[in-house]
C-alpha cells in the first residue's frame, strides 16, 4: 500500500511539473513599424543627428504610441546603411508638435553590412501610456526612411540636433514633403496588476509574482473584542459575528496599492495589506489579599 502511495505522488508530482508553467513571463506588445517593406533609403530627412518619429503608416500596422504603461526590452531597426550607429528615444508629448525626451537606450553597434536586414537590440527603457518612439542617428548617414515604392500613406517628425539633451522639451518639425517611414519597431514589456484582495498571502504573491510584478506586504492588525458577561444577548450575538468576519480577514489581502488592470513595468513593486489577528488579552484575576 505505501508502495503505492508513493507512486500516485510520483505521478502526481509528474503531472503538476507539465501543467504548471515553468517561470513567469510579461505581457508584450510591439510599437512603431511593421519593418515589412521593400524599400531604398533616403538621408535628406533625418541625417546623423537627429532624431525621427513616425506620424502615419499603413493600415494594419502596431501602434505608433505605446498602449501601456511598461519598459522596452527590445528595439528593431531595418537597415543597411554600413557604420550607421543608432538610438531608441523615448519622448513625451507636452503639447502640439512638442516633446520631452523621457529615456534612451544604449548606442547599437555599427551596422556591418549592406544587406536589407531587421537589427535587434535588447534593452531595458521605462515607457509610460501614450508615449512615442523615436530613432536618434548617432552616427553615419542619418536615420533609413521608407521612400517607396511600394507607395505607403506614411510621413515623419523629425529634430535635428548635433547633441539632444534629454528631459529637454523640443519641438519637432512635420515631414510631408514625401510618403516616409521611420523604421523603428520597438517591444514593450509589461505586467498587468492582477486583482488579489481577499485572497490569501500566498495565493496573492503567486499571482502577482506570475504576471511579472514584485510585491511589499504591511500587516495590519485585526484586532478581537472580548464578550463581557454583562452584554446583551444581542450585543454577544453582534461582537461574535464581527469576531467572525476578522477571524475570516486573518492572513488575507485586505488592500492592494496598484488598481487591478493597471500596466506598470516588469518588477515593479505591489503593495500589499494583510490582515494579523490579535486576540483580547484576557482580563487579570485580582489577587485575594
Amino acid at each position: 500500500m505505501a508502495r503505492r502511495m508513493r507512486w500516485t505522488m510520483s505521478v502526481l508530482v509528474a503531472l503538476a511539473a507539465l501543467i504548471l508553467p515553468a517561470s513567469a513571463s510579461a505581457e508584450t506588445t510591439a510599437i512603431g513599424n511593421p519593418l515589412t517593406h521593400s524599400f531604398n533609403f533616403s538621408f535628406g530627412a533625418c541625417p546623423a543627428g537627429c532624431t525621427g518619429v513616425q506620424v502615419t503608416q499603413a493600415a494594419g500596422g502596431p501602434a505608433l504610441s505605446s498602449p501601456v504603461n511598461g519598459a522596452v526590452t527590445q528595439w528593431s531597426v531595418r537597415t543597411g546603411q554600413i557604420g550607421a550607429t543608432y538610438r531608441l528615444r523615448v519622448l513625451r508629448p507636452v503639447s502640439g508638435l512638442t516633446y520631452t525626451f523621457a529615456g534612451s537606450s544604449a548606442v547599437s553597434p555599427a551596422v556591418p553590412d549592406a544587406m536589407d536586414l531587421i537589427r535587434n537590440y535588447a534593452s531595458s527603457v521605462p515607457i509610460q501610456q501614450g508615449d512615442r518612439v523615436g530613432l536618434e542617428a548617432v552616427s553615419g548617414p542619418g536615420v533609413p526612411l521608407h521612400t517607396g515604392p511600394p507607395a505607403t500613406i506614411a510621413d515623419t517628425w523629425a529634430f535635428t540636433s548635433t547633441s539632444p539633451n534629454d528631459g529637454s522639451s523640443q519641438l519637432f518639425a512635420a515631414d510631408v514633403t514625401t510618403s516616409r517611414e521611420v523604421l523603428l519597431q520597438a517591444t514593450i514589456s509589461f505586467c498587468r496588476v492582477p486583482s488579489v484582495v481577499g485572497q490569501t498571502l500566498t495565493a496573492a504573491q503567486t499571482a502577482i509574482t506570475a504576471a511579472t510584478c514584485a510585491s511589499t506586504v504591511t500587516k495590519q492588525q485585526l484586532r478581537l473584542k472580548r464578550i463581557k458577561k454583562s452584554f446583551s444577548k444581542k450585543k454577544k450575538a453582534e461582537v461574535r459575528e464581527q469576531n467572525a468576519k476578522l477571524k475570516a480577514q486573518n492572513g488575507t489581502v485586505l488592500a492592494q496599492s496598484i488598481a487591478t488592470g493597471t500596466t506598470v513595468e516588469p518588477g515593479r513593486a505591489v503593495g500589499l495589506t494583510v490582515g494579523e489577528l490579535v486576540k483580547p488579552k484576557k482580563k487579570k484575576k485580582k489577587k485575594k489579599k
